[in-house]
């Protein structure tokens, strides 16, 4: 890979959505790879639609997978992407680690052109804040698709603009107090989803503070992505002020 593989418009486009899309971004060998060890592992036939759709909706494996060594030189490549926007050797290497989520089909399909993108319910919510509320940071991720997503298959749905919107509720509220109700505030002001479907090696790289959540899976094959999340070396000393400033510690990106 060179040197500025990303272009001004993708880097303005990312600043300002919070996220950018990137289509055959990753060698088919390296796609190739990291599938096959996915689709050994998860138990359910990936081939018989009625198993898949009685069972979960979907399978998550947090470097669990049966062999993760695919996944190094994935996220070594993905890596260089990722500091484009943070800064060349401004990240930790991930080394294999990757959670590989599999999202299957619901069972119910679409009738109308404007059915719900994501599940019955939902789940939007920003990845550095866990469960239970507690911090766990972050800078950048990427999202790979080992296999093609179709509309409406499932694929990662985000809602443009909400790393500024959830940076200026942090900047006024205690970062203790964040729950997924700060994040319905945020999507009750207008923000509207967008859902990202595209061939195997599509990549989204998105920002730390973005509301996002898996599609609702209307098809017939699962939706097997790979998600890797990157951290600055400074990331434990700044997040508190990361968090209510997107971009304070990103040399890649024009503030």
């Amino acid at each position: 890979m060179t040197e500025d593989v990303l272009t001004r418009e993708q880097r303005d486009r990312f600043v300002h959505n919070g996220f950018v899309v990137l289509r055959n971004a990753i060698p088919q060998a390296l796609l190739d790879e990291a599938l096959a060890v996915a689709t050994k592992t998860v138990p359910e036939d990936l081939n018989d639609f009625e198993e898949m759709a009685a069972g979960p909706e979907d399978r998550h494996y947090w470097n669990t997978l049966d062999d993760m060594a695919p996944f190094r030189p994935l996220n070594d490549h993905l890596q260089e992407y990722a500091e484009e926007f943070v800064g060349t050797g401004g990240l930790v290497s991930p080394d294999e680690f990757a959670q590989i989520a599999v999202r299957y089909p619901t069972g119910e399909f679409s009738s109308t052109p404007d059915h719900p993108m994501t599940t019955t319910h939902g789940n939007p919510h920003v990845d550095i804040f866990d469960e239970s509320g507690e911090l766990q940071p972050f800078t950048i991720a990427a999202t790979t698709y080992l296999e093609d997503v179709h509309p409406r298959g499932g694929g990662l749905t985000v809602w443009p603009g909400t790393h500024w919107r959830i940076a200026e509720y942090l900047s006024e509220h205690s970062l203790e107090t964040f729950s997924n109700e700060a994040v319905k505030q945020v999507l009750d002001s207008g923000a509207s989803p967008f859902e990202v479907s595209g061939p195997a090696g599509t990549v989204v790289l998105w920002h730390n503070l973005l509301v996002h959540t898996g599609g609702c899976n209307l098809g017939r094959q699962p939706r097997i992505a790979s998600f890797t999340r990157f951290r600055r070396h400074d990331e434990e000393e700044t997040s508190q002020n990361a968090a209510r400033n997107p971009f304070e510690y990103w040399d890649g990106v024009e503030k």
